[in-house]
């Protein structure tokens, strides 16, 4: 998955990467949709059946909360690499482009010519 994304950046001009595929955002809302579905599942059943070992209402809720507060911070660690690599190619892109042989102020002149 991530090798994909790799390849999404070498993307022709003209053409934006945010916008180019939606996987990464299509992934986390199903994966945040089907969490909340077991989660109303398993509390829905809980509250109709009994267990063997008995879980609280308020045991329940900080459940919830701890998964969805791990799943959030997984999503921000991966935006986070995800932009770090993206800062990381235009940062080699822009060096690139500056280090090479081709002089700068060519087509400065020829605008300059232009006007």
């Amino acid at each position: 998955m991530i090798h994909d994304w790799f390849e999404q950046l070498e993307l022709p001009p003209g053409e934006n990467f945010i916008y180019s595929d939606n996987s990464l955002y299509f992934s986390t809302f199903s994966f945040s949709i089907l969490l909340h579905l077991v989660l109303f599942l398993f509390h829905s059943f809980h509250c109709r059946y009994t267990f063997f070992v008995q879980i609280s209402h308020t045991h329940l809720v900080l459940l919830i909360s701890f998964i969805s507060f791990l799943f959030f911070l997984v999503l921000s660690l991966v935006i986070v690499f995800i932009i770090i690599i993206l800062l990381l190619r235009v940062h080699s892109f822009l060096y690139n482009i500056l280090s090479s042989s081709f002089p700068l102020s060519i087509p400065l002149s020829l605008f300059l010519s232009l006007s």
